[in-house]
């Protein structure tokens, strides 16, 4: 059975606010293992977080581990399948992890949705791997 780490630490949203923002500033600042731990720890009180989700799954593409970002960011998709960040850094995982075939095939339904960015980066993972 999960804790419910809201009622034994006590916390309200306040605290997890100011947590998120803890992280994100270490994001910002390009310190990516100390924003890493802040996002574990969201996930941890909020696992239905889309937000700390993909934002943790594209933290572990930054410290070099696509195999937990993978899983983190199919994690995300399960919330909001068209969850752009996590599909575009879900399709860098397969790329970084080898699987140049899976990482096409996400690029092309990138290519295809209506979201110029996610559009544009399709189109150039296409061109870059095929």
């Amino acid at each position: 059975m999960a804790e419910n780490w809201h009622e034994i630490l006590e916390w309200g949203e306040e605290q997890v606010t100011d947590l998120r923002l803890a992280g994100f500033g270490f994001l910002k600042q390009g310190q990516y293992p100390r924003a890493q731990a802040y996002f574990e720890a969201l996930v941890a009180l909020h696992p239905e977080s889309l937000y700390d989700l993909y934002t943790l799954g594209g933290l572990y593409l930054q410290v070099k581990d696509p195999e937990r970002a993978l899983r983190t960011l199919d994690q995300a998709l399960a919330l909001e399948p068209t969850c752009v960040p996590a599909l575009i850094n879900k399709t860098k995982a397969y790329f970084e992890l080898g699987q140049t075939d899976d990482g096409l095939h996400m690029a092309r339904q990138l290519a295809r949705l209506d979201h110029k960015e996610a559009r544009q980066l399709g189109e150039a993972f296409v061109l870059a791997y095929s």
